[in-house]
């Protein structure tokens, strides 16, 4: 199965994490490392690399950053050095979900074919007439 590491400014990766527990359980070989104010970039770099060596039991991890070009995505980009690893930006629930929903029937390729579409499709104009019967 495919390790999931998000690298995230903040505490956006384990909110994230905490809402698909409470939906879908606790998941397996996934972590969320947050780069806060004042941390020292060095050492999010080293902890980022221990994380992903961890996960990855022989299927490769997928890396999930919030936004192209920050501190986290530059370090998610520095750590793909073979096939092994792919690095996804733009994370959100909805492609998290998804992610965890299908990640065990398919190979790190397919998730990242796949969870951009997931993370795209996740991103609707809701209108009233669309609730139906619901609507107030």
């Amino acid at each position: 199965m495919v390790g999931i590491l998000l690298l995230t400014h903040g505490k956006l990766g384990e909110a994230v994490l905490d809402v698909v527990t409470m939906l879908l359980g606790p998941q397996e070989q996934v972590r969320a490392l947050a780069l806060n104010p004042g941390d020292q970039i060095d050492a999010f770099r080293e902890k980022a690399r221990e994380l992903a060596m961890e996960l990855d039991q022989g299927d490769g991890v997928l890396l999930l950053v919030d936004v192209a070009g920050g501190s986290p995505a530059n370090i998610a980009l520095e750590m793909v050095t073979s096939g092994n690893r792919a690095v996804v930006t733009g994370v959100n629930l909805p492609m998290l979900l998804e992610l965890f929903i299908h990640r065990k029937e398919m190979k790190l390729a397919r998730l990242v074919d796949r969870v951009q579409n997931w993370g795209r499709e996740g991103i609707a104009t809701l209108k009233s007439e669309d609730m139906g019967s619901a609507a107030v």
